[in-house]
């Protein structure tokens, strides 16, 4: 029995994939976790759309609870391109150590920032300096 063509190349390309997943779990920073998270609860919900069709977009089916879900906390906690940035920057400096760390706070109102609501929090945007 002949192996369907792509076969090996889709198996080689699954077990690489997998490899990069397992090398993420060395990472102790809430940044890759929550990033390689979001990318699969995405792939995973385009793939059973891909296989459910147009139903799976209704409410009569299950699929659209875990879409909306999955839409919604993809953006939760920051968005997967904000944890891109971050793993980036930290790869960048040769220290993604301190992706693990809390964030440095931001700036005050009293520093001349302005202050913005988003999600019932409270933000501050730094004032623009003069050139």
């Amino acid at each position: 029995m002949d192996t369907p063509a792509g076969f090996d190349a889709h198996r080689e390309w699954e077990r690489r994939l997998h490899e990069a997943r397992l090398s993420v779990l060395d990472w102790p920073h809430p940044a890759t976790a929550k990033l390689v998270a979001a990318d699969a609860a995405r792939d995973a919900v385009t793939a059973a759309l891909q296989v459910h069709g147009a139903i799976g977009y209704t409410d009569e089916h299950p699929l659209s609870l875990w879409l909306r879900r999955v839409t919604a906390l993809r953006s939760a906690w920051g968005s997967p391109a904000a944890h891109r940035e971050l793993v980036a920057a930290a790869l960048a400096a040769g220290d993604a150590g301190h992706l693990g760390q809390p964030p440095d706070p931001l700036p005050s109102t009293a520093t001349g920032g302005t202050a913005v609501a988003t999600a019932g929090q409270e933000a501050t945007v730094p004032a623009a300096r003069d050139a």
